[in-house]
Formats: structure tokens, C-alpha cells, sequence
């Protein structure tokens, strides 16, 4: 499971998701798909549980929408948005 990092806060702003990192004031702007997977993450949905619903929704490939979640979730935990929880 994922959650946000304590030091980061963020807010829905229309169909997109803005993110603030408080260390170091930095602030990420994530479209709509990206929007939907995060707050999927946050919810506790797993990233094939995400990109089947995806694959669905957007009418592509489940391998090509697993991905696009999977490379959201990289940058997001590079970034140090998001961790990983037990």
C-alpha cells in the first residue's frame, strides 16, 4: 500500500491533482489519468486493480495501461511523494 509522504500535502483542482512537497516548496500538477491512479493508490487499490479499470475506461491494452500506472508511481516514489506502507 501507498500513502503520501509526511511532508507532502495535496489538493483536487478540477479533474487534476496538484501536490506540494513542504521541504522544499516544490509543486507537481498531475493530469487527469495521473490524478486517478493516485487517488486509487490512496484508497488502497493495487496498480493492476488501476490499470484494469483503466484499460476499460480508455479502451487500451491492460499491458500498456499497467505501464502508464506503473511509471506513475515510479516518478511519484522517486520524487519522494509517495512511500510505500506495510
Amino acid at each position: 500500500m501507498l500513502q503520501t509522504s509526511e511532508n507532502v500535502t495535496w489538493r483536487n483542482l478540477g479533474s487534476s491533482v496538484v501536490l506540494l512537497n513542504l521541504t522544499d516548496s516544490s509543486y507537481y500538477v498531475l493530469n487527469e489519468t495521473a490524478s486517478l491512479a493516485f487517488k486509487a493508490l490512496l484508497e488502497g487499490k493495487t496498480s493492476q486493480q488501476i490499470a484494469e479499470s483503466f484499460s476499460a475506461e480508455y479502451d487500451c491494452s491492460v499491458d500498456r495501461a499497467a505501464a502508464d500506472v506503473a511509471e506513475t508511481v515510479d516518478y511519484l516514489t522517486k520524487e519522494g511523494l509517495l512511500k510505500k506502507v506495510c
